[in-house]
């Protein structure tokens, strides 16, 4: 399991290093919108394989962030699956851009399925990802436990 935390004003430093170095394009990750809504949606962060990820809360289910920052994304997405599946639910990523989308079918090929998200208030649209649960189309079908290689 992913050792998240709770996210407290000593932790703005660590955050902002992944947030303001210019490759996260969601705006909602930021340390202010992260802070301001840390109650309402039980927000939670871990760096996971050198990476920043979220943890939110919403409706009595989870949902992850794109993980931000150099690492290996492979590797995070699957301590991500791993972690929701600990908790008996699916591994939802929230507020993707068409960028992170790419770089999640890159690094997980067949295992997400991608939706618009509703309600966006910006000028950037803001996807959904979803685990496939029907893997007959997918790299997984007759070995649902496997991880694609990169």
């Amino acid at each position: 399991m992913i050792p998240f935390k709770n996210v407290t004003l000593a932790d703005r430093p660590v955050i902002e290093r992944f947030t303001l170095s210019g490759e996260c394009e969601n705006t909602a990750l930021s340390f202010d919108n992260v802070w301001d809504g840390r109650h309402e949606t039980n927000a939670r962060y871990a760096i996971v394989e050198g990476m920043l990820v979220f943890r939110f809360e919403t409706d009595g289910r989870f949902t992850y962030s794109m993980p931000l920052g150099r690492g290996n994304l492979r590797f995070a997405l699957m301590q991500m699956m791993e972690d929701a599946d600990t908790m008996r639910m699916s591994c939802r990523l929230s507020g993707l851009t068409e960028k992170d989308i790419d770089a999640v079918k890159t690094a997980m090929p067949g295992y997400y399925a991608f939706e618009e998200e509703n309600g966006a208030d910006c000028d950037v649209k803001k996807y959904r990802a979803v685990p496939l649960t029907n893997y007959t189309n997918s790299i997984f079908f007759n070995n649902e436990g496997m991880v694609p290689p990169p």
